[in-house]
Order: C-alpha cells, then sequence, then structure tokens
C-alpha cells in the first residue's frame, strides 16, 4: 500500500537557544511515523508525517513543552446563515477542524472571525467546511492581514516587550554600579543594602522571570540549557548576598554581590533583544519572497469580476492584472501587454516585456498595461511558492559540520556545570574564602555560551541561501555550501546551457535524389511531432514554414543519447546522430563522413539514409564571460555534449573551454564524472536537460539552469532562475562566502569558550564582564553572519 507523506512547517515562539530546539527536536522524531527538524535561527519546525493523528500528537507535544505555535486570523462575510443557530453550527464544525484556535460569529453582521494555526489549515478548508451547510465565505480583504504582516506583527511585538524588560532592568541596575563609576572619578558613594536589595529584587525576578521559567522547563525533562546557567548563576550571587544583608545589615557593605546578578541579567537581556533583531534580519529575503504574493486575484468567471482569495484561484481561471498589481499566479497572457518587474524573483535587474502568448509568474509586478492572464500554477504550484519553499527546505536541514556541534552541545552544559563545581571547589582548597570561590565560580557559569554555538551554523545559512535567492541562485541543498569551495573541476553540458537552446536549421541536404523535398520534410516533421528535444523543435519550426502535410506516427520512442524512432504507413524512421544510424546498418555517404561543425541529424527511412538536417545554436551571451571568470579561479572548464565532435570543438574553441567531450550519452557523462571522482576531483555539473539528470545527481555539486526540465532541476543541489550562465560564477562565488561565514562563526563560537571559561575559572573575569563577554558572543556570531545581506554580484 502506497504512503502518501505530507509536509508542512509551523512558526513558533519560545525557543529560548538552540538546546531547546534540539531537545524538541528530539522528542518530536520520537513520536511514531513522524520526522521534524526544528530551527532556533528561523523560529521554525517542520513536521513530516503520513497520519493527520500524528500531527495532532505532534501539536500536543509543542503545547505541552510550553511552547506557542504562530497562528493567523481569517476574517469572513458569510453567506446563507439565517440566525444564530446556522452561526452556531457552522462555529462547532469549524472548532473541530485541526490547528483551528478560536471561532468567533457575528450572526446579526454574518461575519466570521477565524484563528487557526499557520501551516497546518486552509481558507479551502473553511470554505468546504461550511459548503457542507449550504453557506459560502467571502474573503474580508480590508481587514485581511497575511501571514507575512501577522509575522511582522508578532516580531514587533516580543521586540517591544523585550525593549521594556531592557529598559527597567537598565533603570534598575544603574543605581547598582553608579558607586563602583564614581569610584573612577574618585567619588565615594554607598547605597543603602536595602536598596541594593530592593532594585536586584525586582531585576532578578521580573527581569529575569523568563531565565527561571526556561530552567525549570528543562529541569522537568532532567537537562540543561544557557537558561540554567543564568539562573544558577545569578541565583549564586543573588542568595548570596541575601544571606549576608539578613545575617547582619550593618557589616554587609563591601560584601553584596547583588550589582553582580543584577548587571548579568541587564547585559544578557540586551544581548538576547539585540540576538532577537538580528535573527529576524537574517531571514529578511525569504520574507520579501513570501511578500511577493497578493492575498487576493480579479478573477473572470462566467464574465463576471470578482475579488477571491488566492487559495481559492484555480488552474485556468482568467485573471485581469492591472497597472502595478502584483501577478498572482503563474500564468500565460491571454490579452493585453505590459512590462513586468520579475527581479525579486529571477534577479534580473530590467524590466521584461510581456505581450499575448507569454508566460508570466506569480509575485512579479505589473508595469504599465493591463493583461488578462490564463492561470497554470496556482498556490503551492507557483514558481514562486516551489522557490520559497526550495530555499525554506534548505535552510531548515543542517550542514555536516552541524552534526559535531550538536554533539558538542549536548553536553557543554553538563560539563560547563561541572566546571563551576570545580572551580568552586579548588579555590576553597587553595584556601580562598568562600566569597571568592562562589564569585569564580558564578563567572564560569555565566560566561560559557552555547547560543553562539548554536547560533554559528543556521545563521550564516538564512542569511547566505536568502541573499542567493534575491540574486536567483536557489541553494536546496546546505552540503552545496561546504562543496563550492573545494571544486577542481566544472563541466557544462552545451545544448541549452552555454548555448541559447534555439538551434535554427541552417542546410538540408537531401540524399535521396527520387524523393520530394516538402514529401521528406512532412515525414521528418511528422516523426519529431512527439519530442521536445531543442533539435526538434527547431526541425519542425524550419518545417512549418515549408507548410508540410503531417502524418500519423506510431510507436513512437526516445533513444537516450542518440535519437528518436517510430513507425509511419508502415516504414521505419529514424531521426538522430551517426550513432543510431551504424546501430541500423544506415549507410553513409562518404561526403557525409568528415562531420562539420554544425550540429547534424540525419533522417532515415526502412534503414536508407533520406536526408541530413544540420543547425546551429548560438552561444548565450555571457557563456564566454562564465568560463573566463572559471578559469581564473584555477577550475579545469569542460564540456559535455551529446552533439557530434564538430559542433561540440568549435563552440568550445570559441568559449575558451579546456577539455571537451562530444558524442557522449548520458550514462557516458555519468561515467566521465566518475573518472574524475576516482582521481580525487571534486567535479561540478551543470545542465538542463533530461539527460543531464544522472550526471547532475552524480556531480559532487549539480547546478540546474532555471530554463531546464524538472528532472535536472530535482537532481541538482543549486537552481539558477536565469538561464544565464555567469549566475553559475555567482552561485560558487556566494556559495564558498557563506561557507567561510560559517567556519569563521564557529571559529569565534570555539575560541570565545576555549578563552573565556579557564580566564573565569582562574579569577580574571568578574560575573559582571562574564555576563557582558556572553552577550557579545552571540551579538559577534549574528553580526558576522548579516555581513552576508551586503553581497552583491560583479559581473564584469
Amino acid at each position: 500500500m502506497m504512503m502518501f507523506i505530507m509536509e508542512t512547517q509551523l512558526g513558533i515562539s519560545g525557543l529560548r537557544c538552540n538546546g531547546c530546539a534540539s531537545k524538541l527536536e528530539k522528542r518530536l522524531n520520537e513520536l511514531d511515523g513522524v520526522t521534524a527538524q526544528v530551527s532556533f535561527a528561523l523560529s521554525k519546525v517542520s513536521l513530516s508525517f503520513s497520519q493527520p493523528s500524528q500531527l495532532t500528537l505532534a501539536l500536543k507535544l509543542i503545547k505541552k513543552a510550553d511552547y506557542q505555535l504562530i497562528t493567523e486570523l481569517h476574517t469572513f462575510s458569510v453567506i446563507g446563515w439565517s440566525c444564530g443557530g446556522c452561526a452556531n453550527k457552522t462555529k462547532k464544525a469549524l472548532l473541530e477542524l485541526e490547528g483551528v484556535e478560536s471561532v468567533a460569529v457575528n450572526p446579526t453582521t454574518a461575519q466570521l472571525e477565524i484563528e487557526a494555526i499557520t501551516g497546518v489549515v486552509k481558507q479551502s478548508d473553511f470554505a468546504i467546511v461550511c459548503q457542507g451547510f449550504g453557506y459560502q465565505l467571502q474573503l474580508n480583504t480590508a481587514n485581511q492581514i497575511d501571514q507575512q504582516e501577522q509575522q511582522q506583527i508578532l516580531f514587533e511585538q516580543q521586540n517591544k516587550e523585550q525593549r521594556q524588560l531592557v529598559i527597567l532592568s537598565s533603570l534598575f541596575t544603574l543605581p547598582l554600579v553608579l558607586p563602583m563609576i564614581l569610584m573612577v572619578f574618585n567619588q565615594a558613594l554607598m547605597l543603602n543594602p536595602w536598596l541594593e536589595f530592593a532594585l536586584a529584587t525586582v531585576v532578578q525576578f521580573v527581569v529575569g522571570a523568563k531565565y527561571y521559567r526556561g530552567a525549570w522547563l528543562n529541569l522537568k525533562t532532567l537537562s540543561a540549557n544557557m537558561d540554567t546557567l543564568v539562573a544558577l548563576g545569578t541565583s549564586a550571587a543573588y542568595f548570596y548576598s541575601c544571606y549576608v544583608l539578613f545575617s547582619d545589615w550593618r557589616t554587609a557593605h563591601g560584601q553584596l554581590y547583588f550589582e553582580a546578578s543584577a548587571v548579568i541579567i541587564t547585559f544578557i537581556s540586551i544581548g538576547k533583544w539585540i540576538e532577537h533583531r538580528a535573527k529576524h534580519s537574517t531571514s529578511e529575503a525569504i520574507r520579501e519572497l513570501m511578500a511577493l504574493t497578493p492575498v487576493t486575484a480579479t478573477v473572470i468567471r462566467q464574465d463576471k469580476t470578482q475579488q477571491l482569495p488566492i487559495e481559492q484561484v484555480l488552474s485556468g481561471d482568467l485573471i485581469r492584472v492591472i497597472a502595478g498589481d502584483k501577478i498572482p499566479v503563474d500564468g500565460v497572457v491571454l490579452s493585453g501587454e505590459s512590462e513586468v518587474d520579475e527581479s525579486l524573483i529571477t534577479g534580473e535587474s530590467l524590466p521584461v516585456r510581456k505581450a499575448v502568448g507569454d508566460q508570466v509568474v506569480a509575485g512579479a509586478v505589473n508595469g504599465h498595461g493591463v493583461m488578462t492572464v490564463e492561470a497554470s500554477a496556482v498556490g503551492e504550484n507557483s514558481s514562486l511558492n516551489q522557490i520559497i519553499k526550495m530555499v525554506e527546505q534548505a535552510q531548515m536541514s543542517k550542514a555536516p559540520i552541524e552534526e559535531l556541534v550538536d554533539r558538542i552541545a549536548k553536553i557543554f552544559v553538563p560539563a560547563v556545570l561541572l566546571i563551576a563545581l570545580v572551580t568552586l571547589a579548588t579555590w576553597l582548597a587553595l584556601g580562598a574564602s568562600f566569597e571568592t570561590a562562589l564569585i569564580n565560580s558564578v563567572a564560569v557559569l555565566v560566561v560559557a555560551c552555547p547560543c553562539a554555538l548554536g547560533l554559528a551554523t543556521p545563521a550564516a545559512i538564512v542569511a547566505g541561501s536568502g541573499v542567493a535567492a534575491q540574486h536567483g541562485i536557489i541553494i536546496r541543498d546546505v552540503k552545496a555550501l561546504q562543496m563550492a569551495g573545494n571544486l577542481s573541476r566544472i563541466a557544462f553540458d552545451k545544448t541549452g546551457t552555454l548555448t541559447e537552446g534555439k538551434p535554427q536549421v541552417v542546410n538540408t541536404t537531401l540524399v535521396d535524389n527520387t524523393r520530394d523535398q516538402d514529401t521528406v520534410l512532412g515525414q521528418l516533421a511528422s516523426l519529431m511531432e512527439q519530442s521536445e528535444h531543442p533539435l526538434a523543435r527547431a526541425i519542425k519550426c524550419y518545417t512549418q514554414s515549408h507548410h508540410v502535410v503531417l502524418s500519423a506516427v506510431s510507436q513512437f520512442k526516445v533513444i537516450a543519447g542518440k535519437g528518436v524512432s517510430g513507425s509511419l504507413n508502415g516504414q521505419l524512421v529514424l531521426a538522430g546522430n551517426r550513432e543510431l544510424m551504424k546501430e541500423h546498418q544506415v549507410v553513409m555517404p562518404d561526403e557525409l563522413t568528415q562531420g562539420t561543425s554544425a550540429s547534424e541529424v540525419y533522417f532515415a527511412i526502412d534503414e536508407q539514409l533520406v536526408a541530413l538536417i544540420e543547425l546551429n545554436d548560438q552561444a548565450r551571451e555571457s557563456s564566454k564571460l562564465t568560463i573566463s571568470r572559471l578559469n581564473s579561479l584555477g577550475l579545469t572548464t569542460s564540456m559535455l555534449s551529446g552533439d557530434n565532435k564538430g559542433a561540440a570543438q568549435a563552440m568550445a574553441q570559441q568559449l575558451g573551454l579546456r577539455q571537451v567531450f562530444s558524442e557522449l550519452k548520458p550514462e557516458q557523462k555519468l561515467n566521465q564524472l566518475k573518472q574524475w571522482q576516482e582521481a580525487d576531483e571534486q567535479v561540478a555539473m551543470v545542465g538542463d536537460g533530461i539527460n543531464d539528470a544522472p550526471a547532475l545527481a552524480q556531480a559532487d555539486l549539480g547546478i540546474a539552469m532555471g530554463c531546464g526540465t524538472q528532472v535536472a532541476i530535482s537532481s541538482a543541489q543549486i537552481t539558477l532562475s536565469q538561464s544565464n550562465p555567469l549566475l553559475v560564477v555567482a552561485a560558487i562565488e556566494i556559495a564558498t562566502l557563506t561557507w567561510s561565514k560559517i567556519k569563521q562563526n564557529l571559529f569565534l563560537a570555539f575560541i570565545f569558550n576555549s578563552l573565556a571559561i579557564p580566564l573565569a575559572a582562574m579569577g580574571h573575569l568578574s560575573p559582571q564582564l562574564a555576563g557582558l563577554a556572553m552577550a557579545l558572543s552571540s551579538i559577534t556570531v549574528l553580526g558576522n553572519a548579516l555581513l552576508l545581506k551586503r553581497w552583491q554580484f560583479k559581473e564584469s
């Protein structure tokens, strides 16, 4: 029995650090039939499951762990309600849908408001429920807030809450550190011990409540994280000060460490606030892509124009796009013409002219014209949503190096707790006072920063893949980041990759002079009618100008890397390269055995050669510059082509390729890649066709051109949304730069902890400085990742 795997992504709030994300991921993966990935950097949960009941269990587990799932608010007008009973019946049915959190109804105004978990339930699900009762839903577009707006509102709300806590903490901490500041200027100030206690208590239990809560949640699962370290460290300083104060407040001056606990919480809260803003910035690029699709579309049905939610638009619907509007679906222009801005989708900076018959993509911005578009791909099937999905999947996945980081992170907090205990015991054993031993152990607890380790890799991946997507480079597999900087060779397919993929017939040679040329062209066109190969399309276009008559071809067959065959009026017809002719023992005249610099298609009937068609395909404008740039990087550039030797060598010489391999079948391309890999070469393959798919999958790094087939795109680790070879250089550049940032971040995180923890244990870092250092470590890692947003590809 076939099992259908369902996938969804959920927004989540409440993750305090990467350790929280790892623990939640582990618990979700323990559920039967559930595969989960949890990203602290993105605040998202990705779930794969085969049964709705598995999703129910996963949602319950997340809520039980005290995390909050992000919800959307949907507002509708309802057609068909006649009384309060209708409204209540609808409300009850909607509340039974998985993911619906609350439903509010107003039968007087026929208004319906639904709060639902983003990614679990769709507007179409609400419509189906209501249609079951005979009611219709109309989206209130004036009150509608799309998912991106809701996420922005949530971010601003959380940002405001964190900012208020930082201000509160700073105001109550400043008087505590004021005596230390005045000492620098030889001024003395002694605060009343009870005032110190009051100020520190507010900071400890109001601002610091989130750390206690996080520590408690981890304690319930017998684990520990950053919150545990902060809660233990600050509590030790605070409660030791309380002990001294309550023992004898008159002699407590100079022995209290209320300012230490308050400063630690203040510095860490400031760091977490900046970290929250920086995490939001790293994923800005993908949010810009998601914001491109409008909430509604103007649909023409039965000669009536109506505004519909994008989820209710169907393939085949006619969409009216007025000047300045975003195009809501992929489709074909049926009427009108305009210039369309596709820059945020393909990276192409100049507007593209669109007229009748041209393809348009969802998310592009219409210029000054008005167009009617027939929808061909809607919703999740649109090019834009496919791009977003691929980028999100890459951002949610983990680089190989993260497995090592995760293993270290699992033992990091327990190790720090052990080091803190050893520090306390060692100082006491060396004869130091309990106060000194305690303060040094507190510094160890506070300075350790598992968050910097956890953010090092995902922050760079999110920022790098996001800015790449803005330039039309879709990184589908994070392993590509590591591989891009280690390449020694890059191989290209010829047709459609380095060339325009639009060959034109330049010469027709009729070998059998007893036959009529138009009849022969008609027979050839009939055979080519069922093929989508670029050469076949060119021949079909050429024969149309000769007004040939087409006949039905049966037993049509594609022979990979060779050509096509079929049966026409009971005769075997063949069209393809020399190898196909040899296989069928077709005799080749001497004058045709030398080969030319053009692509050749031989046509035979009943194993008798009838005609030779010669075609030329122009190199893409940027192909020569691409090869030059790659050669300058020290890469060996090669061409793997199925075309004849003359045509392949002529193109390679024109572009400056260092090696060329011609007349290759798909399995021969695959074998050539394997030979290079066996010689310890790291190889990238760039292609676009079905015959390139095996090689793209075999290569250490597969790069598919956006104009290519879905098979080729699915086999590649990087997809280029434009048919511009120069983006290959850009892809290698941004992937290498992102991997470099990952290594820099990991170095910063490891070196920070390697130096700071011993310094704290030896008494060279006060708890206050330790708190500041811990806050700065996460900010440094995120700031370094955010530098990727400044990347711009220089084409010249």
